[in-house]
């Protein structure tokens, strides 16, 4: 069954991309969403919103090389499937706290990310991307892979715009720590 979503697509090369993204893909989305949510009507709802996140995201998906495309799926799934279940149960955990202690300039900000980006290692980073916390994870994937705005990054975390740059700037440091102790440690 062809979701209406995908039907709707005008672009008949996008809609038979998109086709074809659908029935390859469709069991491993399913796959991953079913092992965050358990209710059907979850699974299902949370299924359509992650089809419609990837219609919207059609040219990136194009672009992608299968390995990367794979991983997008996933990471579209997975973070879907989170975001609801997080909506679902008002989880604060989930939250930022708006009262941080800290706040590091934009210049310390830019740098971290300058490290991170091109510094590390790439398998460092994926051997050892399992060592930050949820948060982070997610907020790192839903940044630099599935490219998503403050603004989008705000709503799907339940947190003011303002604070999403913040929030990333955690992220990125949370990584280059466990990164930075993981080099140290192997030299």
């Amino acid at each position: 069954m062809i979701y209406a979503c995908i039907l709707a697509i005008e672009d008949e090369s996008d809609r038979e991309f998109m086709e074809g993204l659908f029935v390859q893909y469709e069991r491993l989305m399913y796959s991953e969403i079913r092992k965050i949510l358990k209710n059907a009507q979850d699974i299902e709802d949370v299924f359509q919103i992650s089809l419609e996140k990837m219609i919207d995201k059609l040219q990136i998906l194009r672009s992608r090389s299968r390995d990367q495309r794979v991983n997008y799926i996933i990471s579209i799934c997975k973070n879907t499937a989170i975001s609801h279940l997080r909506s679902q149960n008002r989880a604060h955990n989930y939250m930022l706290d708006e009262n941080w202690d800290s706040f590091h300039d934009e210049e310390s900000v830019f740098q971290v990310e300058e490290i991170i980006l091109t510094r590390i290692d790439t398998e460092t980073l994926k051997k050892n991307w399992h060592r930050l916390d949820e948060r982070s994870r997610l907020l790192l994937e839903d940044r630099y892979i599935l490219e998503m705005t403050d603004e989008e990054l705000a709503e799907e975390f339940h947190m003011k715009p303002s604070s999403v740059r913040m929030a990333l700037s955690r992220a990125r440091q949370n990584a280059y720590r466990i990164l930075k102790n993981k080099i140290e440690a192997e030299d």
